[in-house]
């Protein structure tokens, strides 16, 4: 339940840090004459470090859930309690 868990919250994580930045480039784009840059190079360094960072655990979390599935779904196949 973890990994499904931790997979949404990748997710949301990723669309916050999304509209974060659109909103700081509309915003740049409104006060800006043309010369400057919306986001430094640090920072979108970083933020894409870090998305990339948290894309790897989404990705190994997914995996170790698919590799679960079938086990877990298959549980109830083994022990079921309609027996006659």
């Amino acid at each position: 339940m973890w990994a499904f868990i931790a997979i949404i919250l990748g997710f949301v994580n990723a669309s916050s840090i999304w509209d974060k930045v659109d909103s700081r480039l509309a915003e740049a784009a409104a006060d800006s004459i043309g010369l400057d840059t919306a986001i430094s190079w640090n920072a979108a360094v970083k933020t894409s470090a870090l998305l990339m960072i948290m894309t790897l655990g989404t990705v190994i979390t997914a995996y170790a859930l698919a590799c679960t599935s079938e086990k877990l779904i298959s549980y109830f196949a083994y022990y079921d309690d309609k027996t006659e």
